[in-house]
């Protein structure tokens, strides 16, 4: 007979503990989050400090900003195509019927059409730049006002017709299977986009390096013109390096949130077990 918890959950008895630990019983770990709250102020102050040069060296800021923006959209994109990955491999799983695969052929083309509401509408600056427009006329960075150092970003279709994502189907287990190799292929495609952006970072690094300027932080600088300035934060709170940051991998997307349901049901588990033995 499984013993109440006067309103707390079984699955909640092993976070409680967690948190009260790492709440009261880490001086140290309290010590390095007052710390980087210190390097959170330094850093936003200093971001305010920074503002768009003229010349030359505000074109290089320019297209540092267009690229930093482009890759925001590409993580939006990312996320989404995650979405159809989890789905299919939902597909996949043999103990359910193909009535439950066509209910979830239905929720896969619906993110089919989500995906392709961002190839289209994700913009930067008014460009579609995953619609396949900058492909045909590619976008021109210039980074001098003579034109002799330029970027030059072509970037090809990401829309579900161009990766051809609309022909897929999940609504049986062989066509899951088929699916599922198409969704690998189409991945590489995100590792190239991405590769791409990343050499353009690259190469504008050394051109604000020439220039004697730093890189601006621009995810800083729309939080202060959000509004949305970083708070301190709260002395159990995670720190910087515990904090996971969401990959551009969708299939890493996906291991993720498996991990994070089987860390959830091994959790309970573990929590009626102990109640059952008190």
């Amino acid at each position: 007979m499984i013993i109440g918890l006067g309103g707390y959950s079984p699955s909640n008895i092993f976070k409680r503990r967690r948190d009260e630990e790492r709440r009261f019983s880490n001086p140290v770990r309290r010590a390095r989050v007052i710390a980087q709250n210190a390097a959170t102020k330094n850093a936003h102050a200093s971001a305010q400090e920074q503002q768009k040069p003229e010349g030359e060296a505000g074109l290089i800021w320019e297209a540092a900003e267009y690229i930093y923006l482009s890759k925001k959209v590409l993580a939006e994109l990312t996320g989404t195509y995650a979405r159809l990955m989890e789905l299919c491999d939902k597909a996949l799983n043999l103990k359910i019927a193909d009535t439950e695969r066509k209910a979830i052929d239905r929720q896969f083309q619906g993110a089919v059409r989500n995906f392709d509401y961002v190839a289209v509408n994700g913009q930067v600056k008014g460009d579609a730049i995953f619609s396949g427009d900058l492909y045909e006329t590619p976008k021109i960075l210039k980074l001098n006002s003579s034109g002799t150092r330029e970027i030059n970003l072509s970037i090809k279709s990401m829309r579900s017709e161009s990766l051809r994502l609309h022909l897929i189907k999940v609504d049986s287990i062989v066509n899951a299977r088929k699916g599922e190799k198409r969704l690998t292929e189409i991945q590489k495609e995100f590792k190239k986009v991405s590769d791409f952006l990343n050499n353009k970072d690259l190469f504008l690094d050394v051109s604000f390096k020439d220039k004697g300027l730093v890189r601006p932080n621009f995810e800083v600088l729309e939080k202060i013109a959000s509004g949305d300035a970083t708070a301190e934060m709260p002395e159990d709170a995670p720190l910087e390096e515990e904090i996971v940051v969401e990959s551009l991998d969708p299939k890493l997307i996906v291991l993720k949130k498996r991990q994070a349901k089987a860390a959830e049901a091994k959790g309970r588990q573990m929590a009626l077990l102990v109640n059952l033995i008190i």
